[in-house]
């Protein structure tokens, strides 16, 4: 089984020179990459040319020409005998692939509230069915998503298109499993500068000491995204604010922080807060119309995710000592293991291969 992971934007590196990963979405394909590279996989990458991205089967092809890079790809898979496409939600692909009577697995990764039926009806009453069709199949990222994906595109649009399945992405890996610190008296929230992402909450979030990481959205020039950042530019300019932190540095905040804030109620998955928990750190949510997806990466029940309005429980989590916040990251780490993610992910891949005449490859797990 040869694997092929292609990502949604071919104008973002999955690897930046100041030694940032751009997004959530990103984070994911890296980390799926290097988990089914230490199985034994055969798994490969496409990636920006210009990435710094240092890691085996990364192959910097992409341009910054839609066209040019879907052709790259198309005859990237028949010279290397690709017989397994991951698609991370990269629409304009999808009708090459579809072109090529090529399967593939289709992860999209959008926000709850991301379904525009001008943008989107062709691709469900179409591309979408054609694929299909040709064995494709179409899972989300949480459950939550495909709830909400499902409604919207029966409501909206002239289709009966549903999404297959879901699956979770976010697992621990050598990043998160790290030793659980003691707290240093803040809040604490991080996403780019981006209207839709909501950091500015984080300014009426006045019971607590906050600090916040962000880096700048990638379509700066957008002239409402210039109003959004002309309106809300004492908030980014705070010393709490932090731009641009290396890596490092935003996990030592995530580890030492007593509670993290998701601002976007929309999160498809929610990385940020997955990323808190494992690191004993409570989570509150700001969450609207659906549960929110983060809920999902810890058992029911538990005692250290809640919302914004939940005033008594955000103080209660703010003061969890250092043996509570131990608790927190062993069941979530537990909850959320490399094995786990295999076993709901490798079924999805073994489906649409190519050709299915080769062993399973559940064997390697």
């Amino acid at each position: 089984m040869k694997i092929l992971q292609v990502p949604y934007a071919n104008k973002i590196p999955l690897f930046s020179k100041a030694g940032t990963i751009p997004g959530g979405l990103e984070k994911v394909i890296h980390n799926v990459h290097k988990l089914l590279l230490s199985r034994g996989y055969d798994c490969h990458v496409i990636d920006a040319e210009g990435s710094y991205w240092d890691a085996p089967n990364v192959h910097k092809i992409m341009t910054e020409s839609p066209i040019e890079t879907n052709k790259r790809i198309i005859d990237f898979i028949y010279n290397n005998d690709i017989d397994v496409i991951i698609n991370h939600g990269r629409k304009s692909f999808q009708k090459n692939l579809n072109k090529e009577s090529m399967k593939n697995l289709f992860i999209d990764h959008s926000g709850l509230d991301a379904l525009m039926k001008l943008y989107d009806e062709e691709c469900y009453t179409t591309t979408w069915e054609n694929a299909k069709k040709l064995g494709t199949i179409f899972i989300g990222v949480s459950q939550t998503q495909i709830e909400a994906r499902n409604q919207g595109i029966q409501k909206q649009m002239n289709s009966d298109f549903q999404y297959d399945d879901w699956c979770k992405f976010q697992f621990v890996e050598e990043e998160l499993n790290l030793p659980v610190l003691d707290p240093e008296g803040y809040a604490f929230a991080v996403a780019r500068a981006d209207k839709v992402k909501e950091l500015h909450l984080m300014e009426k979030f006045d019971q607590f000491p906050y600090q916040c990481c962000t880096s700048p959205y990638h379509r700066e020039e957008q002239e409402a995204h210039q109003k959004y950042m002309k309106r809300y530019e004492k908030f980014y300019a705070q010393d709490n604010v932090h731009w641009n932190l290396p890596r490092p540095q935003v996990i030592d905040k995530f580890r030492k922080a007593n509670l993290l804030v998701s601002t976007w109620y929309a999160e498809s998955a929610g990385i940020t807060a997955f990323e808190s928990l494992s690191y004993g750190v409570p989570v509150v949510l700001n969450e609207k119309k659906f549960d929110h997806a983060s809920r999902f990466f810890a058992p029911e029940g538990n005692d250290y995710v809640c919302t914004l309005n939940e005033t008594d429980k955000m103080r209660e989590f703010f003061d969890y000592d250092l043996e509570k916040r131990r608790k927190i990251s062993e069941e979530v780490r537990e909850y959320n293991s490399q094995k786990m993610f295999l076993n709901n992910f490798v079924p999805f891949l073994e489906k649409v291969q190519q050709n299915n005449n080769t062993n399973s490859v559940l064997n390697f797990l």
